[in-house]
């Protein structure tokens, strides 16, 4: 058994290492892709010093060419009008004192003095303006698009029946000089939104407040509010079945609690679930069996001495009462009454350790299940190609959400032969990608993930205690019976001075299970 667990040890230690390897390289290849857009940043910045180098090289020209023809225009002596022949206008050095290089051609435009040498630099000074105006241009017209892109792929992952926002952002993108083929896309949503049933617009409304509810439930037991999480229970609305609610790790309500520690909150949940939890004769026998083991002890402690080692149990009472196997009142003892727990206690032994075995070892149901393949209608090959890409998208960013409601909306034997352009299903895509909560979403589906059978403890027992950190398990005694129920169980170490200690029920294991 213990090199069964080294080996599973050093297995994992192994998945570990290939997990921050993987993680290492995505690093790596993230840092390469950062490089490169600063490469390519870089070289447009120094395309841009150069243009601009190039336009204050013709402007000094310029500015040299105009100073040299104004010192000109000062020293030539003053003409005279011919007659009748108004002045000329004056020249575009002198025009109104502007330094615009629009105004200044036109000036030398309008100007019967103007040589050839002052018209070529103003020329050039305008050409310079434009060509700058133009790549200014450009710039806004990309940011428009941009905008217009963002807000209409965001209007299409909407998971509401908003119609209208999805109509403007598809005006703004075909005014923005979006690609046809998301234009298209974004008009294929928005038919299919306007040919849904009143029953389906329905549906989707009470799944969406549903989502809304359980984000608010599982914060207020982050905040371990207990006064807010009751009052929220209270006001939840008619058939959502909290219960069932799971995050993005899968965990319960009353687990992600007990998780954060919140006893307060993981009171209230549990206060709620046995008050809608229908008791079974599973569940009776267990307390029962609870019980009479508790008042065997507290019996045979009190009164020891009263019993005799050899004491014979009485056919009558042990037939009558209980069957092969169950505990038997001792003969030495016939007028201690029996409690009122004794008559929950089923004769059928094999039957309640046959229940008690099955739900014990109860793992995730997956996805996979004939019955719930039968109840998923399978998508058109349009919406199957649609939810998709959308499940690619949601494994690539890790959202467990998105990939939970495409799994849930799809048979088990269409996803999960989804494959990429790479030829890589969902299941390997997030492990190369490192999506953590998109794998454990997955793997649940999959029936990859089972829950391990909950063990009752006897006082006394030897266990090993797998400390987190430790490579070696530590040999620890169980000091208290612990009932399954329980998710501590108070240990002493073999090694060590350390006081008895409580010690969560997932690190313990039984010496030889």
């Amino acid at each position: 058994a213990e090199r069964e667990q080294l080996v599973a040890h050093s297995e994992q230690l192994v998945a570990h290492s290939d997990h921050f390897r993987r993680q290492q390289l995505a690093e790596q290849e993230q840092a390469v892709k950062e490089f490169r857009a600063m490469r390519a940043e870089r070289a447009e910045q120094d395309s841009r010093i150069k243009e601009l180098t190039e336009l204050v090289a013709a402007l000094r020209e310029e500015k040299e060419a105009l100073a040299a023809s104004l010192l000109e225009a000062r020293r030539a002596p003053p003409q005279a009008p011919e007659p009748g022949r108004s002045p000329s206008p004056p020249s575009v050095h002198l025009h109104n004192g502007s330094s615009c290089s629009g105004c200044r051609l036109r000036g030398i435009m309008v100007s019967q003095s103007a040589m050839p040498s002052d018209l070529r630099p103003a020329i050039t000074a305008v050409e310079a303006f434009l060509e700058e105006a133009r790549r200014e241009l450009s710039n806004k017209e990309l940011r428009q698009r941009r905008a217009a892109f963002e807000q209409l792929h965001k209007a299409m992952d909407h998971q509401g029946d908003d119609e209208e926002s999805l109509d403007a952002a598809i005006g703004v993108a075909r005014e923005a000089g979006v690609h046809a083929e998301d234009i298209a896309a974004a008009e294929k949503k928005l038919a299919d939104l306007r040919a849904l049933s009143p029953e389906e617009r329905a549906r989707r409304a009470l799944r969406e407040l549903e989502t809304a509810r359980k984000k608010e439930a599982y914060l207020l037991v982050k905040k371990d509010d207990a006064v807010g999480l009751a009052d929220f229970l209270d006001r939840l609305e008619e058939g959502m079945q909290w219960q069932t609610w799971k995050n993005y790790a899968g965990k319960t309500l009353r687990r992600f609690a007990q998780d954060l520690r919140a006893t307060r909150a993981e009171a209230v949940v549990v206060e709620r679930i046995n008050a809608t939890k229908p008791v079974t004769p599973l569940d009776r026998s267990r307390a029962a069996m609870h019980e009479v083991h508790r008042m065997v002890r507290t019996r045979s402690s009190s009164s020891a001495g009263s019993f005799a080692a050899d004491a014979e149990v009485k056919p009558a009472t042990a037939s009558s009462s209980f069957s092969e196997g169950h505990v038997a009142v001792p003969a030495a003892a016939p007028a201690v009454e029996q409690p009122e727990v004794f008559r929950y206690l089923s004769p059928r032994r094999e039957s309640v350790d046959r229940e008690a075995e099955d739900e014990g070892c109860a793992s995730y149901t997956p996805r996979a299940d004939e019955d719930g393949a039968r109840d998923i209608e399978a998508p058109s090959p349009e919406e199957a190609d649609k939810l998709k890409a959308r499940a690619l998208r949601a494994v690539v960013q890790d959202d467990c959400a998105s990939l939970l409601e495409v799994l849930e909306s799809v048979p088990f034997d269409i996803w999960s032969k989804w494959e990429n352009r790479a030829g890589k299903d969902l299941l390997t895509l997030s492990q190369e990608r490192g999506s953590s909560s998109a794998y454990s979403a997955l793997a649940g589906a999959l029936g990859m993930i089972k829950e391990v059978k909950r063990e009752a403890f006897e006082e006394r027992e030897t266990v090993w205690v797998f400390v987190p950190g430790d490579v070696q398990p530590r040999r620890a005694t169980v000091l208290e019976d612990t009932p399954e129920e329980a998710d501590s169980i108070l240990v002493e170490y073999w090694d060590g001075d350390e006081d008895p200690e409580h010690v969560d029920r997932c690190i313990v294991r039984k010496m030889w299970s």
